[in-house]
């Protein structure tokens, strides 16, 4: 499941971005029962992606709703995400240039809420909207424009390890599964054998700048959670969840896969 807010990110139109979610979220009952398999989907035919789409922009993560992740893990991610669409040979626009060509075309429209009530300026907003377009695809020729959100899931383990999104892990320490398992063995009740944990996912969203959806992805971070020995769940520091760059790098890799354009699922028959 998908737990957070849907933001409104620069550039985009947001009742497209909530069809490309509810496209999405299609998708998770098959998610649940491939476990171990990355979800990736071509939303037009691969061949047209790759003969239309050269540079892409990466939108800046949203970390506001994971207060508790470090804040350089945004950082990290986003250059992670960039050298990764880079090494698939297209031409990458930074999160870090996406935001910076925001707020200058948003400084030259002027105030976009209201200073007295806090509300958005719909007539402003739309304004500066269609600029950074324009901007985006005349002077810095972006084709496309790749979104990337947080997704909190739920991780179905199996034998004390979870699967989910490409990803797995252990839901316990080897402590803890010594002695699940000897418990079991003198007739206990095993808490490892099977259930559900909370799951930290990379997703991302490709769109060209009419907000047409061209692609979707995920990638599995990090457990959220681990089983103690009496069958509780005890939450992971937040500090962990992103300190082992591998497993963030492994979530982009799964996450973009399919933008290879070597992936064989991209080879003309």
């Amino acid at each position: 499941m998908y737990i957070g807010t849907v933001r409104t990110t620069f550039g985009v139109n947001m009742s497209r971005r909530r069809n490309t979610i509810a496209a999405f979220l299609l998708l998770l009952p098959w998610a649940a029962c491939s476990g171990n398999r990355p979800v990736t989907q071509f939303r037009i035919p691969p061949k047209q992606f790759f003969e239309n789409t050269h540079t892409i922009a990466v939108a800046e993560l949203d970390f506001a709703q994971f207060p508790e992740l470090p804040e350089d893990s945004k950082s990290e991610l986003e250059a992670l995400i960039e050298r990764k669409l880079g090494r698939h040979g297209f031409d990458v626009l930074t999160a870090q240039q996406y935001s910076d060509i925001w707020a200058a075309v948003a400084d030259s429209v002027g105030e976009l809420f209201d200073s007295r009530t806090g509300e958005r300026l719909e007539s402003k907003y739309e304004a500066a909207r269609r600029a950074f377009l324009t901007e985006l695809g005349d002077r810095w020729h972006v084709d496309a424009v790749l979104y990337p959100e947080l997704w909190v899931v739920d991780a179905a383990f199996s034998d004390g390890t979870a699967k989910w999104d490409g990803q797995k892990e252990d839901v316990a320490g080897f402590g803890t599964r010594l002695l699940d398992l000897i418990g079991e063995k003198a007739g206990g009740t095993p808490r490892l054998s099977g259930g559900t944990v909370q799951a930290l996912s990379l997703a991302v969203f490709v769109q060209d700048l009419e907000g047409n959806d061209l692609y979707n992805g995920r990638g599995g971070i990090h457990i959220l959670q681990r089983i103690r020995l009496d069958g509780n769940t005890t939450t992971v520091p937040g500090d962990r969840i992103l300190a082992r760059r591998e497993s963030a790098e492994q979530a982009v890799n799964l996450a973009l896969e399919g933008l290879a354009r070597s992936h064989p699922s991209n080879k003309s028959p």
